[in-house]
């Protein structure tokens, strides 16, 4: 009887870490961030990632009469993750 009520114990433990995880991944910031000559910094922050896609596609369109950059992308990260990598010492 014991090792059935822990066994319940944690699937029911890993269920909430999962969920936890995935709630927390959704609700997080998003962050746009520009690439160019292997640099790479945010321009703008959004409360979900849909808002953030609608600001990259917006900067992606060039407005008539300008010229396109070809060497700048735009990529929405969650706020948790930074392209430049780990910070040094």
């Amino acid at each position: 009887m014991i090792r059935r009520h822990r066994g319940f114990a944690t699937l029911f433990v890993t269920l909430y870490l999962l969920i936890s995880a995935a709630t927390a991944y959704a609700e997080c910031a998003w962050v746009l961030w520009s690439a160019s000559d292997g640099a790479s910094l945010p321009v703008s922050a959004w409360d979900a990632k849909s808002r953030c896609e609608e600001a990259k596609n917006e900067r992606l369109r060039a407005p008539s009469g300008t010229v396109e950059r070809k060497d700048v992308s735009f990529v929405c990260l969650p706020d948790t993750v930074d392209p430049r990598g780990p910070k040094g010492k």
